[in-house]
């Protein structure tokens, strides 16, 4: 007798069902980390180039 007698494509809709739930949550979490990356990126190297010219 087998417990795996399921329809696996349920499992797959209901993790769909999730990530698009929660998909308005993270996406704008993920454009402020990138944000803030890039700006941390610019400001690293401003003071970078700053120092050299000391």
């Amino acid at each position: 007798m087998s417990y795996l007698n399921y329809d696996i494509t349920l499992l797959y809709k209901s993790v769909a069902d999730t990530m698009a739930s929660i998909w308005p949550i993270v996406a704008p979490a993920f454009a402020i980390m990138l944000a803030m990356m890039i700006i941390g990126g610019l400001g690293w190297a401003l003071h970078k180039f700053i120092d050299d010219r000391r």
